[in-house]
Formats: structure tokens, C-alpha cells, sequence
């Protein structure tokens, strides 16, 4: 299936965002502003002819196309929550580490900056390669990251940052993630936040080339989260939500179209979910 998108609707929406944020602001003229440029933008007669293609892929299928520049793209959600899963990567002792679902690296060059010794696996083998140029030295492996080939309790460490919200739910990938955790070991997951979701997030790319296409991505919400936490017998330690700031709403797509209505919209909502879990001893 392919999904047209016109720009005008894309801004329109991000238009509409930020007029209900503004609703009942105590400056009248923040919903002027907002109402004037939707009205410019219906009335654009060549924005409303133009349209961008996005056929829907399967996670394999569309990373292995966003793989070749995956690394390059603007990306706000890897913007909000690198700082994130930075800062509770830093608070564990060095050990043996698992990056799961590791796409192109990001979260494994943490890892062995950090002095662990890490084994990183993904399920499309053109996200692997770009991550063995970067790290030659790393054992990268290609596999479901709800059939992990790991024995029970292998590693101090387990990551796994912005892969879950592409399952329906997070149930078995969460207990996978769990089972080769040792006992007092942590995970670290991140993903987008549901919230972003239920605002029409979901993981797009164009490249300079033209390939373009978009991958699902379900809604989780933290009680959704708190129940296969449960369900895996893994202990949440905190929990952080990272927002949009200045530095991500820049890398809205929207941002070019209506860079005031993007920052009205977007900034001070929730951008990523981090949860930093223990595997009780």
C-alpha cells in the first residue's frame, strides 16, 4: 500500500496542532497568527498540488532502503533521545552488553566508548553493514529480536533504543530482552513516545534519490509498557521522557513549510520514552 501526502496537509495538521495549543493562551494573537497562515495555506493553490509518495514497508524491508542514508537524514526523535539514553548509559559499570535491534550502530558505539564488551545484532543485514564499517571490531549479528541466540542470563547489559513501537505489542520482544539479561542487570529500552504516535508519528524517509516510504509504528502507552515490565519480572528504576526543544523541532519536516506553527505545536510535548529496567538478583 501507498500512501500520497499532500505538504499542504502536512502543514495543515501541524497548523491545527498549534492552534489548540494556543486555544486558551492569554495572547489573542498567537490564534490570529495561527488562523491567518492556515487560510494562506488553503488558499496556495501550487502547495496544494504538490504530494509526496510514501509506500508502506515492512521493518525489514524499509530500513534495509533507509539503511544507505539512515545516518544522514534529520532525525528528531534520535535528536530527543540520545541525551536520554546517554546520561542512564553513563550510570552503568562497564560489562558484557547486548544492543539489540542496533539498526546502524548509534547505540553500540555508546556502548564501547563506554568500555563494555559488546555484541550488537539487527534484522536486515544492510543496517549491519553500515554499522561494521563504522565498528569493525564489533560482533555484529543478524536476528529477531524476538528470537535472540543468547542463553539465559549472558549479559550485564542489555539496550534496545527505537525498535518496540514497531510490534503490535511489546510483550514478547520485552521478555526476549528480559531472559538473557543476568540476574541484577539492567535494559535500557527507548522508543518514540505514544504520543507522538497518536499525532501521526510514524518512521518516514525520503532520500536525496527520491526512495522514500513509511514503517508502522503502534501506539504503547506506559501502562502498556508497566504490564510486560511486569509480565518479564524486570523492575522499572526510572523512566524519562524527553521533549521537544528548539534542537528537534528544527528537524520537523514540517519545520521548512511553518517553522512558527512547528514550534507552537511541538514544543514541550514528549518526543521519546527511555526506561532504564533491573533484572532483580
Amino acid at each position: 500500500m501507498s500512501r500520497a501526502v499532500r505538504l499542504v496537509d502536512f502543514a495543515l495538521g501541524v497548523e491545527g496542532v498549534a492552534l489548540l495549543r494556543t486555544l486558551f493562551d492569554a495572547n489573542p494573537d498567537a490564534r490570529a497568527a495561527r488562523l491567518a497562515e492556515i487560510a494562506r495555506l488553503t488558499s496556495d493553490e501550487k502547495l496544494g498540488a504538490l504530494a509526496l509518495d510514501f509506500p508502506e514497508r515492512s521493518p525489514t524491508a524499509g530500513y534495509a532502503e533507509w539503511s544507505e542514508f539512515y545516518d544522514e537524514m534529520p532525525n528528531p526523535l534520535i535528536e530527543g533521545e540520545q541525551q536520554a539514553m546517554d546520561s542512564l548509559l553513563h550510570e552503568l559499570v562497564p560489562g558484557r552488553a547486548l544492543d539489540a535491534a542496533c539498526g546502524t550502530g548509534r547505540i553500540t558505539t555508546l556502548l564501547a566508548a563506554l568500555g563494555h564488551d559488546v555484541v550488537a545484532t539487527d534484522i536486515t543485514p544492510a543496517m549491519l553493514a553500515v554499522a561494521r564499517q563504522k565498528l569493525p571490531a564489533i560482533d555484529f549479528r543478524v536476528a529477531d529480536l524476538l528470537d535472540l541466540p543468547f542463553d539465559d542470563g549472558t549479559f550485564d547489559v542489555v539496550t534496545c533504543s527505537l525498535a518496540l513501537a514497531h510490534l503490535e505489542t511489546p510483550d514478547s520482544a520485552v521478555e526476549e530482552l528480559a531472559r538473557v539479561t543476568a540476574p541484577g542487570g539492567h535494559i535500557i529500552i527507548s522508543d518514540i513516545h505514544p504520543m507522538a504516535v497518536l499525532l501521526g508519528g510514524h518512521a518516514s524517509y525520503m532520500g536525496a534519490s527520491g526512495t522514500a516510504g513509511v514503517i508502522h509504528q503502534y501506539v504503547h502507552l506506559p501502562s502498556t509498557y508497566l504490564e510486560s515490565f511486569e509480565r518479564a519480572r524486570v523492575r522499572v528504576v526510572r523512566c524519562l521522557e524527553p521533549l521537544h526543544d528548539g534542537r528537534t523541532v528544527a528537524k520537523v519536516p514540517s519545520f521548512g513549510l511553518v517553522p512558527n506553527a512547528t514550534r507552537a505545536a511541538f514544543i514541550g510535548i514528549p518526543v521519546a520514552i527511555v526506561w532504564k529496567l533491573e533484572r532483580p538478583r
